[in-house]
């Protein structure tokens, strides 16, 4: 049973199943860090702020997901060079270098020892892409965390409330 539709469900709650995470409708959906920097300053600046962190959020995502793509793309396409499909028809190399699902294709259309070779390399080519991407993100966040680390300081200091603020002793001239 799809506990989504249980009547206690978040889903269930908002009119339905959720398509994506920080749906509109989803009043409960709200992002840790977010929240720590909104709490974090008076409210005529918590608008800003909310979306300035939304907005990073979402462009260091978009820009990850490029790099990490990218970086796959790159090592996967230079291991399935020449060397896995050579010997092959243009058409049928192309499609062997652009994508897995398109060398395992051609592969299975080869048959025998050369479809399995290919098979093979593709596979490998595919697995050293997704070491390298991965490989690649580990190295930003663990440069993230230590600059974190480094940067933020050790404590928050606590700010006063408004009726802990004394006023300063008035001077006579």
């Amino acid at each position: 049973m799809d506990r989504r539709s249980e009547p206690g469900h978040r889903a269930a709650r908002s009119g339905g199943s959720r398509s994506r995470p920080g749906h509109a409708d989803d009043p409960v959906d709200h992002h840790p860090v977010t929240e720590a920097i909104v709490a974090a300053l008076p409210p005529a600046k918590q608008g800003v702020a909310s979306a300035l962190s939304d907005l990073t959020r979402e462009l260091g995502g978009v820009l990850g997901i490029a790099v990490m793509g990218s970086v796959f793309n790159t090592t996967y396409r230079s291991d399935a060079g020449d060397a896995a499909v050579g010997g092959l028809p243009d058409e049928a190399a192309d499609a062997a270098r652009d994508s897995l699902a398109g060398a395992l294709q051609v592969a299975s259309e080869l048959g025998g020892r050369l479809g399995a070779q290919l098979a093979d390399a593709a596979r490998e080519a595919f697995n050293s892409g997704m070491i390298n991407a991965l490989l690649g993100g580990i190295a930003v966040v663990v440069l993230g965390a230590s600059a974190a680390v480094a940067l933020l300081p050790r404590r928050a200091r606590p700010r006063p409330d408004a009726s802990e603020v004394k006023d300063p002793p008035a001077t006579s001239p």
